[in-house]
């Protein structure tokens, strides 16, 4: 009784048939699987690529568009006394800020 024998077939009889389609061979021949893998992961790289290349030209473009633009406009002035006002708000908050960080101004409590 011979409990390890070799159970390997030739490449010949591996393959069930080549005189079919292609079609009729997927799933059927390793060599159509692999070549049909690999076409598909080829296709996928260059849509990826080509994707890839076109978004980069649209935000050159974009960015040489930006560049030309005329900078040569006059400059905004702040209105003071809007300025002055945002001022004020924040002094005043600080303020209340202030005298909440002290804590607790008013009297003790009598029974600690």
């Amino acid at each position: 009784m011979n409990l390890f024998k070799k159970k390997t077939a030739p490449h010949n009889i591996m393959l069930l048939s080549t005189r079919g389609s292609f079609f009729h061979r997927m799933g059927r021949d390793y060599y159509v699987d692999w070549g049909w893998m690999l076409g598909m992961v080829f296709i996928i790289t260059l849509i990826f690529i080509g994707l890839g290349a076109y978004v980069y030209m649209n935000i050159e473009s974009r960015l040489s568009e930006a560049s030309t633009l005329d900078t040569a406009k006059k400059p905004e002035t702040v209105d003071e006394q809007k300025l002055q006002v945002i001022i004020e708000q924040f002094s005043a908050r600080a303020a209340e800020r202030a005298i909440l960080l002290k804590g607790y101004g008013g009297f003790g409590d009598p029974s600690l």
